[in-house]
């Protein structure tokens, strides 16, 4: 399977958008219903690294933590992600950031079941390590090494549209066994996916694909926007109390609810 990017984005003097078109390639495959190991190496160290960066940038390396939930998966392919790009200050970061991380022993698990906003020790221990990272990025970006990276990869497929858009739907339709892999998915999905689901069904609307978790303030309480793509354009879902309340992702006005 080759990567397939834009022509457009490949020319791009916005660095971020051919980033962002190799993040499109893995959503739509792993929204295909491909295993992570079934996808080019290098599309997923690239899509590990912009992560990073993103949750670092949104909230903090205790966010890339907290969200992953130290996942091993996630850690090996972002240290293979930093390598891959030659961030190496970056890579020398995160690994004193593992090692802090194996220091937490148990305390790891009661920092990712307990709440993450108010008073925090452990969230609050890693903050010394993204004022680091802040620093280390503004000399080492993340961002241009990406995108450098996207753009000397050997078997990069980069087309024209309508070329790009149809072949990105037509490699995500190839995964064999689709049907099984679909239901195996949708059986073993977070219970907040299925509750998404089940408000945006509400709505008349298909959930497409679950794009981030950021923290907002609501009704006077910190809790967490679900962001997603349904048939019908952007909506955001946000759990408080025993509801799910799904917003209008431009007029942000609530369209359904349902009891979590």
């Amino acid at each position: 399977m080759n990567i397939v990017v834009s022509k457009k984005n490949f020319n791009n003097p916005e660095k971020e958008e051919l980033v962002w078109d190799m993040i499109d390639f893995v959503n739509a495959m792993l929204d295909g219903f491909y295993y992570p190991e079934e996808l080019p190496p290098a599309a997923m160290k690239s899509y590990y690294a912009d992560y990073y960066l993103t949750q670092v940038n949104n909230g903090g390396i205790s966010q890339f933590i907290f969200n992953t939930g130290w996942h091993p998966e996630a850690v090996m392919y972002v240290k293979a992600g930093l390598t891959a790009l030659g961030a190496a200050r970056h890579l020398e970061l995160f690994d004193k950031v593992e090692a802090e991380v194996a220091l937490l022993g148990d305390d790891l698990d009661n920092y990712l079941e307990e709440e993450y906003f108010g008073e925090n020790e452990t969230r609050d221990r890693f903050e010394q390590f993204s004022e680091t990272f802040r620093l280390i990025n503004a000399d080492e970006s993340i961002m241009q090494l990406n995108h450098d990276f996207i753009k000397a990869l050997p078997d990069l497929e980069v087309l024209k549209e309508p070329d790009y858009s149809s072949n990105l739907k037509r490699l995500a339709a190839a995964v064999p066994n689709r049907a099984q892999r679909e239901r195996e998915a949708l059986e073993n999905e977070p219970e907040e996916f299925k509750k998404i689901r089940e408000v945006c069904q509400i709505a008349h609307l298909q959930v497409v694909s679950f794009n981030a978790v950021d923290p907002i303030e609501y009704d006077g309480q910190t809790t967490e926007a679900w962001h997603i793509s349904t048939d019908k354009g952007y909506y955001f879902a946000v759990f408080l109390g025993r509801k799910v309340y799904l917003h209008n992702g431009d007029s942000e006005d609530v369209i359904a609810d349902c009891d979590y």
